[in-house]
């Protein structure tokens, strides 16, 4: 029935349903169609085209406007700050990591060569990498992420997603030291730019933290000891650990994202991030 219709907000999108955000005022049978409804604005005027003596084209070109007010919370943040999860990230479609940590060079010392990290500001540096969804609800996850970064204004959390930190020894749950192996870095080099990690388990369990000292010395060489802002709350032995990364406050490099989708399978898009000044450590 045309005549039969009504507007509501979508809150969630899922595989096999939609949640709105207000009930429906009418029942509706099964097979009705749902249509998304967005706010738009002409782009310009009345375009005209006759075809023979009697047939006139009228067209009018309509720029979509996101209905920014009805973007979703983030589903989770640090610092006030929404945390990207890695399930919209397409592998292999941008390397964040290289934008943050630089490969590793061999050092010799007197015990033989290890691996360093040297740190390096990466402040203004810039790194695309991409979104790919292929069901409806990574779809509306990918979109609600754009919602949310109203332009290029509001920061988030990426993640190195490497092995930044390799830990030696069981931590303490009272403990706010990890000993990890010796990385080549020093106090000073964290001292200018504040660093923040994720600890991933092998049992999902997340933490972010934030490091507030990098011991000079090395333990033995081969060790050093990084501290942070508080402890864990449980013992955690290096087995238990899937990677320690490091943790970037980045946002978009642009004010405008096109989101291609592709035969209907799958939509994709990518950005340009830039870093911005980390958050002091609590």
């Amino acid at each position: 029935d045309d005549l039969n219709n009504e507007a509501k907000e979508v809150l969630e999108v899922y595989d096999d349903h939609i949640v709105l955000t207000r009930a429906l005022e009418t029942d509706f049978p099964a097979g009705a169609l749902i249509m998304p409804a967005i706010i738009c604005m002409p782009e310009g005027g009345l375009v005209k085209e006759d075809i023979g003596n009697d047939v006139t084209v009228s067209q009018i070109r309509f720029r979509a406007i996101e209905n920014l007010e009805y973007a979703t919370s983030p589903d989770e943040t640090y610092l006030g700050y929404e945390y990207l999860r890695k399930w919209n990230i397409r592998p292999g479609g941008g390397s964040v990591g290289s934008a943050i940590i630089q490969p590793s060079v061999t050092v010799d010392s007197e015990t033989g060569p290890w691996n360093a990290y040297p740190y390096r500001s990466v402040v203004d540096e810039t790194v695309d990498f991409s979104f790919v969804a292929d069901n409806p609800e990574d779809r509306w996850n990918n979109k609600m992420f754009l919602m949310r970064r109203r332009g290029r204004v509001k920061p988030f959390w990426v993640s190195s997603r490497r092995k930044d930190f390799i830990v030696t020894q069981q931590i303490v749950s009272t403990s706010i030291e990890i000993t990890v192996e010796n990385m080549g870095q020093e106090y000073r080099d964290i001292e200018g730019s504040p660093h923040h990690i994720e600890v991933i388990l092998k049992d999902g369990t997340e933490f972010r933290r934030g490091i507030t000292a990098l011991s000079s010395e090395s333990v033995d060489k081969q060790e050093q000891i990084i501290e942070i802002n508080s402890s864990f709350g449980q013992l955690i032995d290096p087995e238990d650990i899937e990677r320690i990364s490091y943790i970037r406050l980045v946002r978009l490099d642009t004010d405008e994202i096109a989101i291609t989708h592709n035969l209907g399978i799958y939509s994709e898009f990518t950005i340009p991030v830039i870093t911005v000044e980390q958050p002091s450590v609590p």
